[in-house]
């Protein structure tokens, strides 16, 4: 994770940095209390191998407000842009922001990167009238859209989206902003234990929701550590979830589960060496970015047209094929009609390994047979796929 922190300060003023501001944003408050400023601090997560890390933060985009007469109604920042000043390295903005000493509690949401495909911003990512003294008042809801890495021919059309909120009620001490990854990271790798070379052709999650929701300073789910009264996006995860209601999920899908995430893959393919050893079919940072969701495992038996799973084309010897593998829960959940699960800040290897012998994995060629493991790197688990 990377960590942000707010500082009661004195740096910005004289810098008069690139920012954006709503029209509609409301005068800053008196300079009655110590003035606002931002830096990072935190290191690479271990749990993750290619994000977005601290040094790599230039900007992003914040939402605050304080209370006044008993609830958080007086707005500090609302969508306001903040970033990294070129020859200093501090965060800055314009003009400066003070806490007001009559307020006692405060609370902040911030996304980045600022220039984040997130929509409908205008809307939803605002501060509005009306809000109450609870911490999930008001509308911090991001809408975003997890765009397919196949859309770039440069293959750099996906991003880590970092999300943060917090809530003090010291307004004199520090606030800490940690960051966290809102998506899900989905690598695959083969092992090939036929005698001849294997040649992956194409390479795609099928039947996947790429639109939804998140509202970063709910805190409506219960997370791991048992308690109600954390931000759900700062709430720590199940161990071992009992059922999909315990997953980090926290994403509300807004479109269907029916989209296609392909990898760019040469049009030579990707040779896999035939050898005892896992070999990863895309590098580490053309890892699949996917929006967390509970996908869809139809318990009557697996349906191609609705059901996640993983497409992939191959070479061998003469055979020239394709294969649908489906995945079950990691945790070995078997809810009707539910898979595997994808939580928020998590990462997933799938994993194949081509077998000759008696196709007694399920494939349609009677010379290979497959295993599927399924790798979650935060919490690690594996689970048996099935090979369609």
């Amino acid at each position: 994770m990377n960590k942000m922190i707010l500082k009661g300060a004195m740096l910005l003023a004289a810098v008069a940095a690139t920012s954006c501001q709503s029209e509609n944003e409301p005068i800053p408050a008196p300079k009655t209390g110590d003035a606002i400023s931002f830096r990072i601090q935190g290191s690479r997560p271990s749990t993750y191998t290619l994000p977005t890390v601290k040094d790599e933060i230039d900007g992003f985009v914040v939402n605050g407000r304080v209370d006044e007469a008993g609830s958080l109604t007086r707005v500090l920042f609302d969508r306001k842009s903040i970033v990294r000043d070129a020859i200093t390295g501090n965060f800055v903005y314009a003009p400066t922001v003070y806490f007001p000493t009559e307020a006692t509690n405060a609370i902040f949401t911030a996304f980045s990167p600022i220039h984040a495909p997130v929509t409908n911003v205008g809307s939803d990512y605002i501060i509005t009238d009306g809000l109450t003294s609870t911490i999930d008042a008001g509308d911090n809801v991001i809408s975003y859209t997890v765009p397919s890495p196949g859309s770039d021919p440069k293959g750099v059309a996906q991003q880590d989206l970092l999300v943060a909120c917090d809530s003090m009620s010291n307004l004199s001490s520090t606030v800490a902003f940690t960051f966290k990854h809102a998506l899900s990271r989905v690598l695959v790798s083969v092992k090939n234990k036929t005698a001849d070379p294997l040649i992956i052709t194409k390479l795609c999650l099928v039947n996947l929701a790429t639109e939804g929701t998140l509202d970063l300073d709910a805190n409506t789910w219960t997370g791991g550590n048992g308690s109600s009264d954390i931000i759900d996006i700062n709430d720590s995860y199940f161990t071992t979830p009992a059922s999909t209601t315990e997953y980090k999920v926290l994403w509300g899908l807004t479109g269907a589960q029916t989209d296609t995430m392909y990898w760019l893959i040469p049009e030579s393919g990707v040779a896999v060496t035939a050898d005892d050893s896992y070999h990863a079919i895309v590098s580490e940072e053309q890892a699949m970015l996917v929006l967390p969701q509970i996908t869809k495992l139809t318990t009557a038996g697996f349906s191609a047209a609705s059901d996640f799973h993983l497409l992939i084309g191959y070479r061998l010897s003469n055979l020239i094929n394709e294969e649908k593998i489906a995945f079950a829960d990691i945790n070995s959940l078997t809810e009707t009609d539910k898979g595997l699960v994808f939580e928020m800040g998590k990462q997933y290897n799938l994993r194949l390994v081509f077998n000759a012998g008696g196709g007694s994995g399920g494939g349609s060629n009677p010379g290979i047979s497959f295993t599927v493991d399924v790798d979650n790197w935060e919490d690690p688990a594996t689970a048996e796929g099935e090979i369609q």
